[in-house]
């Protein structure tokens, strides 16, 4: 039993395979590196490889999904979007949802991985104090953060940081909650409300114009 599910390209000579095959009578995934012949033929099958069992199959899955999601955290991963407005289509939330004033709900341009403190603040200010956490990316529309309590979409809250050394202190909107824990943080997806002029200088200092 061998069935090829699909590849992907590891260099200029080689690729990396994707298939389910049998291995002591029990169905496995198979990762193989493959490389490519130098005039027709077939791909010739390297030592490298990794094979998972298909019962453990879905564990793996999950744990590489939590390195991704811990890989873009720390900034050394910048997750692909279809639509530079759109937020992250892993999110599992509904975020469809009508905007209460300020920017529209898109995420006007593109998003910029920017991993620095942050500090936010339930708006009004409440008996609730200021949840520290991080960022992920800006945009000139908005930004991902990671913080350490679940927010509820829509909520209002007063976001402060330091970009380039220049303060940053603004009013946002959550448009979007990761429902699981990473590490200790959901990700959160905010608009801005409104940007000063000082606000503005900031993000010019990381979000380039061509």
């Amino acid at each position: 039993m061998k069935k090829k599910l699909g590849q992907v390209s590891r260099t200029k000579l080689e690729d990396i395979y994707v298939s389910l095959r049998e291995v002591q009578g029990a169905p496995h995934v198979d990762l193989r590196v493959y490389r490519r012949p130098a005039r027709g033929g077939d791909a010739v099958a390297g030592i490298e490889g990794l094979a998972v069992p298909l019962d453990l199959f879905t564990d793996l899955i999950h744990v590489l999904e939590e390195s991704r999601e811990r890989l873009a955290e720390e900034g050394l991963l910048h997750l692909p979007s279809s639509d530079a407005t759109s937020v992250d289509e892993e999110d599992p939330v509904n975020l469809n949802v009508e905007p209460s004033g300020g920017l529209p709900s898109d995420r006007r341009g593109r998003r910029v991985p920017l991993r620095v403190p942050v500090a936010c603040s339930p708006w009004p200010v409440g008996e609730s104090g200021a949840l520290a956490g991080v960022t992920g990316d800006v945009s000139a529309g908005g930004a991902q953060l990671w913080l350490p309590e679940c927010l509820a979409l829509l909520t209002r809250i007063e976001v402060l940081m330091q970009i380039e050394g220049l303060d940053f202190k603004e009013l946002a909107e959550v448009v979007g909650v990761g429902v699981r824990q990473i590490h200790g943080k959901y990700r959160h997806s905010v608009r801005w409300l409104e940007l000063s002029v000082t606000s503005k200088d900031a993000l010019s200092k990381v979000i380039k114009t061509d």
